[in-house]
């Protein structure tokens, strides 16, 4: 039997939260576009860009204000700490408040923090800025997170969790291209104000062209479209396996409507499992006490969120200092050479380590990007704990890079494993991202995500401020920094491990509860 054609499955849904119904078509595999999660990753990619221009312009502010590594691991980590007072909030607005609302606030806080470190006259002046640029931070991630399991059913939502998580994870290098380039050739204050200006461009399209959905809907969708092939006699995938088309074979084409509306809310009937609710009346938010014990008590969110957590600390601290690195390294002014033949300044010297840094980070993250994605749609239907297996096998790969990295001394050997480093990693990050989603129901993943970005706060904070300090106890050597960053990628491989166990059950029960309590 060869595979067709999906075949139309036209709904009439209440897609957003506000407005009349909307007609999608489910067979696809994005079925609201993709345009809502460009939006969302570009505001992840400017959050991230705005936060990294003082990693490529260490060596401009080094020079200016005069500290050494381990305050550059403060500045690092300290607005990751801060970030910590506003993450349970993050999580309760993205549950409770419109999410739109949420981002567009939330960046506007992020322009003028921004604009307030390009104008900063003192060490301190900058340093507050980049703490409250620290602590708007995390109110955007449970929010985007949530939308984006709104805006796409499971089977697509490894690709579009890996264009947020790549957008994302971009914004690390470019940000940090921008500081070390911009900032070595026209000065570290031009950098600021030159990521200032997209931060603005975004507030307008954000406002413009993007809509609330309504939450839940891309579970919905899922239910939705696993019901219609099964109606006609399909081949179905299962629910968790996350494959836009693996096993859907048809005998001919078929398109009905039909009406869609909202689910009644869930709360689990026992500790990480899902039931609905059997009085069948919608029960009340959760407050975040509650929530949080909701959230904990799924066995596979655990594991995974302090699998992500391990992940972000060691990519956290490797790029924290990678330019840095290379510029100490490689590009010092004694032998580093212009076009013309000239010896080049060290502002040259630090542009070129972040150009180079940086392409290869977004050459490595577009490219390994792609391929977790078509590795999720052609295995999905016959492995099951994919997405989570995809995840384990990638941070051993980072685990084995960093250790080659660091012993290695020749740069093109050093450039191989570093581009291998930055794509594994946006492979585990999307497809941990995509499983966490996959077993928290829809009403708590704002307060899941704020978890997740508790916790991956506290994980960055703690790998950049643990290369600095102890590159700093070892004379400014950043290789004894780095072979820090292999304890927690250690710890990130057991407990992803752990959760492959439990992650089919996990995930069929929150589609369970949404079929239990569906009202169509």
């Amino acid at each position: 039997m060869s595979k067709l054609t999906v075949p139309e499955q036209v709904i009439d849904i209440q897609a957003y939260s506000k407005g009349p119904t909307s007609k999608i078509d489910v067979a696809k595999v994005a079925p609201f576009g993709w345009l809502p999660v460009v939006l969302l990753g570009s505001a992840a990619f400017i959050d991230r860009a705005e936060g990294s221009v003082t990693l490529g312009a260490a060596a401009s502010l080094q020079e200016e204000f005069g500290f050494d590594d381990a305050f550059i691991g403060i500045l690092a980590a300290a607005p990751s700490i801060a970030a910590l007072l506003f993450v349970i909030p993050a999580g309760r607005w993205a549950d409770t408040r419109n999410r739109k609302n949420v981002l567009l606030v939330t960046i506007s806080l992020w322009a003028f923090c921004t604009l307030g470190s390009g104008l900063a006259v003192s060490l301190a002046m900058f340093t507050v800025f980049r703490i409250l640029l620290g602590a708007a931070t995390p109110l955007a991630n449970p929010s985007s997170s949530s939308l984006v399991s709104d805006f796409y059913p499971r089977r697509s939502r490894t690709k579009a969790y890996g264009v947020l998580r790549s957008l994302e994870t971009a914004g690390l290098p470019v940000g940090t291209l921008v500081g070390a380039a911009v900032g070595g050739l026209f000065g570290w204050r031009v950098a600021f104000f030159v990521v200032f200006v997209p931060a603005v461009v975004l507030i307008v399209l954000l406002y413009l062209f993007f809509r609330e959905p309504r939450r839940g809907v891309g579970d919905e969708v899922s239910l939705i479209m696993e019901e219609r092939l099964d109606q006609v006699g399909q081949v179905m995938t299962p629910p968790v396996l996350g494959s836009p088309e693996a096993g859907l074979l048809v005998s001919g084409p078929q398109s009905e409507t039909i009406v869609a509306g909202p689910v009644t809310y869930w709360e689990p009937s026992t500790p990480g499992q899902s039931g609905g609710d059997a009085s069948g009346k919608r029960s009340k938010q959760p407050g975040i006490i509650k929530s949080f014990k909701l959230i904990f008590a799924i066995r596979t969110v655990r594991f995974l969120i302090i699998g992500q957590t391990m992940t972000f600390a060691a990519f956290a601290g490797f790029f924290a200092f990678a330019t840095l690195f290379f510029v100490r390294t490689y590009f010092r002014p004694d032998f580093i050479f212009t076009a013309t033949g000239t010896i080049a300044v060290p502002g040259e010297g630090q542009a070129l380590a972040g150009g180079l840094v940086a392409g290869l980070s977004v050459i490595s993250i577009g490219l390994f990007s792609v391929l977790s994605a078509r590795i999720d749609t052609k295995l999905g239907a016959k492995f099951p704990t994919l997405r989570v297996t995809i995840a384990f096998l990638a941070i051993v790969l980072s685990t084995v890079s960093v250790a080659l990295f660091i012993v290695s001394s020749a740069l093109p050997v050093r450039l191989f494993f570093f581009l291998v480093f930055a794509g594994v990693n946006i492979i585990a990050v999307s497809n941990l991202s995509a499983a966490i989603a996959d077993v928290l129901p829809a009403r708590l993943r704002g307060a899941g995500f704020s978890v997740f970005q508790l916790l991956v706060g506290i994980g960055s904070s703690v790998g950049a401020l643990s290369v600095g300090v102890v590159s700093a106890l070892y004379g400014n050597d950043l290789r004894y920094g780095f072979a820090a960053l292999l304890v927690p990628l250690l710890v990130g491989n057991l407990v992803v491990l752990l959760a492959r166990s439990s992650y089919v059950k996990d995930a069929n029960l929150v589609l369970s509860a949404v079929k239990a309590s569906a009202s169509y």
